[in-house]
């Protein structure tokens, strides 16, 4: 059963981004990387991915952050995590309380508090698998595969966003699908 969104939906990017890690697979992607970190803006439904061969986050949410405040002039405002400790390091804390991010962190052990990034991160890699499985790649490309999925997602239309698609709320245009191959 799929629990519906609870509380205000965001109004404007940044206003909350959902996060989560994913990982160790059985086998490492190209590159040695073992996990995957995602961010989503609860206003957009826009994903972000980013590769790791640790669990340390810290430059990837730097990025992300980066990218938010250069591509959409936006802050980051509030983000919600689970009590993994990789969300819990003093140099993120640190870094938040300076940029004036709040930081919300679930109830240890209830990972259906962060039910946007959990049911993300499995959808995700059921995609992955299936895609790697139907298209008979090996699995040490599933870190390749995990972003083309994101992509792929950020352009397809969602229920949460009456039918628009997260790069339409983001950019305010459709995306141009002149390129792909029919």
């Amino acid at each position: 059963m799929v629990k519906e969104h609870e509380g205000e939906w965001a109004t404007m990017f940044g206003q909350e981004i959902w996060s989560d890690v994913w990982g160790p697979p059985q086998v490492p992607s190209l590159g040695g990387r073992k996990y995957f970190i995602s961010f989503t803006d609860d206003y957009s439904w826009w994903t972000m991915i980013f590769l790791l061969q640790t669990k340390d986050i810290f430059e990837a949410y730097k990025t992300f952050e980066a990218w938010v405040e250069t591509h959409l002039e936006a802050g980051i405002a509030c983000l919600h995590s689970d009590r993994g400790g990789e969300y819990m390091s003093k140099e993120l804390i640190m870094h938040l309380n300076k940029k004036g991010t709040a930081c919300k962190l679930t109830v240890h052990d209830t990972p259906e508090e962060n039910g946007v990034s959990e049911c993300l991160n499995h959808t995700l890699i059921e995609k992955v698998w299936a895609m790697l499985w139907a298209a008979g790649l090996p699995h040490n490309l599933w870190g390749e595969a995990v972003l083309h999925v994101a992509y792929l997602k950020n352009w397809m239309s969602t229920k949460a966003l009456n039918g628009r698609t997260p790069y339409e709320a983001v950019n305010g245009r459709l995306p141009d699908l002149c390129g792909l191959p029919e």
